[in-house]
């Protein structure tokens, strides 16, 4: 009877060490959208020799490592994950949230080796992660993300490593996590995105004025003195100006986050 319980619990340690080689079936990163406790160290016991380090990048099409996205835009992340003492392989968890709503951010494309989505629910709701497919000897994990259509603000790349040893069983691994912030970038939209058209019109203008794009939500008035900053409030695409003395202005264009988007000179009738 021992040597059947044995036989049994051998092959219950097997199928869970097979099962998470493929991924983790639950969220592990550290996000504001998973259970506070879920951590590689549920399943895995850490050894405390070893120091796992996790390098995250996103690159642009010029291959340059970025902080702030375009919308629509396509990106490569790159994820290394490293450790010392010599760990047999890697693993790895990534996810992206808008910092906002807490809704998953951009999609997932062109997985790289032993890189694959799945979908896991979380409090009931599905979510979009990126998991390995397989352990990894070189730790490194690529894929491709698109950012949204429209500015999302701030959106949040949450992630896990994992180095493991492969002996068969959860002990004498070690794990960590991190996050990177990646800023909205709507100051970046070329001529093509707003088709080349005028921000503001009539100018000159007597005490309204319409907008071409409702991605600009409130102007700042500035004289050329800079002595005289007025702040007004798009509503429905109009701006009521009739409060504005007579004369030039710089208008500084912004979207909902207050962020400057463009610059545009006015004359107040």
């Amino acid at each position: 009877m021992r040597h059947i319980l044995l036989y049994f619990g051998l092959i219950t340690v097997s199928v869970l060490f097979l099962s998470n080689a493929g991924g983790v079936p639950q969220g592990v990163t550290g996000s504001i959208t998973e259970a506070s406790h879920n951590s590689c160290g549920t399943c895995h016991t850490s050894q405390t020799d070893v120091d796992v380090a996790i390098d995250f990048k996103i690159l642009n099409k010029d291959n340059q490592q970025v902080t702030k996205y375009i919308s629509g835009e396509t990106y490569s992340i790159a994820l290394q994950v490293n450790a010392n003492n010599n760990p047999k392989s890697y693993g790895f968890q990534l996810t992206a949230i808008e910092e906002d709503t807490k809704d998953d951010a951009g999609t997932w494309d062109r997985y790289g080796d032993k890189v694959k989505p799945v979908i896991l629910t979380i409090f009931q709701k599905q979510r979009r992660y990126l998991n390995q497919s397989a352990p990894k000897i070189d730790g490194l994990f690529t894929a491709e993300w698109k950012a949204p259509e429209t500015d999302k603000g701030n959106i949040v790349f949450y992630y896990a490593g994992i180095a493991v040893n492969l002996n068969g069983n959860t002990s004498g691994d070690k794990h960590t996590k991190g996050q990177f912030k990646l800023k909205s970038n709507t100051s970046s939209i070329d001529d093509k995105t707003l088709d080349k058209k005028i921000l503001l019109y009539p100018n000159p203008a007597g005490n309204h004025i319409r907008l071409q794009s409702d991605l600009i939500t409130q102007i700042d008035f500035i004289d050329p003195s800079c002595h005289l900053t007025v702040h007004l409030s798009v509503e429905d695409g109009i701006v009521d100006i009739s409060s504005l003395p007579v004369g030039l202005y710089i208008c500084l264009l912004k979207d909902h986050h207050g962020q400057a988007l463009f610059t545009q000179q006015l004359i107040k009738l």
